[in-house]
């Protein structure tokens, strides 16, 4: 493997017996091998994916251009492609994570960053975990949305 110029901020969280070290989009980051996924649960270093915040008022409307429907609720997500995920994350703010294959919203990801109309497309480049299998369902929203 070939030095990756940056490195996830969460690595040391993983076991290195558990996971082995890989890169993606130039990024150093714990691996999964198939014994660390189950239907139980598991944890995934998502800090080297590419993805894109889209904030404003305008935003539903401009991933709409780029056939691509947020959840309409707030602190939910929908699948994108096989891999990839739209999550309503705050009042106008839309996290679209990349799925890892060429696809038909790469023109979003590269779109250059700033102002496209009411909406804001920028980078997010932030230490993320997705939390998946019967585990994730168990994971009560935070208290300061629950009614």
């Amino acid at each position: 493997m070939t030095a990756a110029a940056k490195r996830s901020p969460v690595i040391a969280a993983f076991d290195p017996e558990r996971f082995d070290i890989g890169a993606i989009n130039d990024t150093q980051i714990a691996m999964t091998t198939q014994a660390t996924i189950n239907a139980v649960g598991f944890i995934a270093d998502v800090s080297a994916v590419r993805k894109r915040m889209i904030a404003g008022a305008g935003a539903r409307q401009l991933l709409e251009t780029y056939d691509i429907e947020a959840p309409l609720e707030l602190l939910r997500w929908r699948p994108l492609g096989d891999d990839g995920a739209v999550a309503y994350v705050h009042r106008n703010r839309i996290l679209v994570i990349a799925p890892s294959q060429s696809d038909p919203w790469d023109k979003l990801f590269d779109a250059p960053a700033g102002r496209h109309g009411d909406a804001l497309v920028l980078p997010h480049e932030a230490a993320d975990f997705a939390l998946g299998g019967q585990a994730a369902q168990a994971v009560p929203p935070p208290v300061i949305w629950r009614r």
